[in-house]
């Protein structure tokens, strides 16, 4: 069973990475996850590579920020985080990305 979810997930997913950081302003552990699909189905940016990033609490679980961008391409299919302050926020590019992404994953 482990085998062919495996050889399933080798199919659409082309790389993948985990960070963890301490935000000592924030008093807690973050993830960033960042994975990157090989999309072939009908959905809204067509077939391709598709990057998909998350922040969350390492312990809590609750996602802050996500962004599902088709790589080479701009605007974000998805792009949205929650401050500490629980102000939302949503953005378009990647630079705009690395703003909101910074307020968890540095300090």
């Amino acid at each position: 069973m482990l085998q062919e979810l495996k050889a399933n997930a080798e199919k659409w997913v082309s790389d993948a990475s985990v960070t963890d950081h301490y935000n000592l302003k924030l008093h807690r552990c973050f993830l960033e996850v960042q994975v990157i699909k090989n999309r072939k189905a009908n959905i809204p940016g067509g077939p391709g590579e598709y990057l998909h990033r998350y922040v969350s609490d390492a312990f809590e679980k609750k996602m802050y920020a996500q962004a599902i961008w088709k790589l080479g391409q701009e605007p974000s299919l998805v792009c949205e985080a929650t401050l500490p302050s629980g102000e939302k926020r949503t953005c378009t590019t990647t630079a705009e990305l690395e703003t909101l992404v910074k307020i968890f994953m540095e300090h």
